[in-house]
């Protein structure tokens, strides 16, 4: 859990995760964007905090799930080695390690691609051994995505149609602070995925991502793996 008390939330700030062991070293996270993998985390388990305090500070508490459900067991020199940059001058941050009564050799890899934007573009992926789920970027570079699994059956996707899945299977999304009129209250809670899209990857044998050519679209593969 990263928390950050400042004039803002957490935006632009970044993160580096490996796993030093015995065996070497691991890639968790790849440098990228704190809020990416907080927003990835929170489907279907939870919201992240943003709250706007009585002295005009806003506090900003964000998940990063590295594994699937035990902690990583950490012990005989093996530890987590963090590296936040682009923090914001003035802020302060808090990094905190949750506890889990269980603990297991396995944890979450996320291996990201990215499709450039400029021109439309249909590409063929072969999940990666032990991947679990994909993640695309809601941002309007996506035109479809087809999932093939054993046995030839085969599912497409339109963005409004993962709206739709999001919205049935999480049930709360990261949103913003924002002040409704007449609500004393002010912050605002959004259903689905607002910024991302998360799908299963377990038993599909190749997926294929067709995109608008609009923007860069990430797609990115949380692969399970052991030290």
């Amino acid at each position: 859990m990263i928390i950050k008390n400042g004039a803002a939330e957490i935006v632009d700030e970044k993160i580096t995760l490996s796993l030093q062991s015995e065996q070497g070293s691991a890639k968790v996270l790849p440098l990228s964007k704190i809020r990416t993998h907080a927003i990835i985390s929170q489907f279907q388990a939870g919201h992240q905090l943003i709250e706007k305090k009585a002295d005009g500070t806003v506090k900003c508490a964000f998940l990063l799930a590295l594994s699937a459900t035990d902690a990583i067991l950490l012990q005989n020199n093996t530890y987590l080695k963090l590296d936040l940059t682009n923090l914001v001058a003035g802020s302060t941050y808090e990094v905190f390690g949750l506890e889990y009564a269980s603990a297991s050799r396995f944890y979450n890899e996320f291996n990201n691609e990215i499709i450039t934007g400029n021109d439309s573009q249909t590409k063929t992926f072969t999940p990666q051994f032990g991947a679990k789920s994909l993640i695309l970027s809601n941002n309007g570079s996506l035109s479809s995505v087809r999932l093939s699994y054993a046995g030839a059956n085969e599912v497409t996707y339109t963005p409004q149609e993962l709206d739709a899945i999001m919205r049935s299977s999480n049930d709360i999304s990261f949103a913003p602070d924002k002040l409704i009129e007449g609500d004393t209250v002010n912050q605002a809670i959004l259903g689905g995925g607002t910024e991302f899209w998360a799908l299963s990857l377990v038993g599909v044998s190749k997926f294929e991502v067709t995109t608008t050519g609009a923007d860069d679209l990430s797609v990115m593969q949380i692969v399970v793996k052991s030290y």
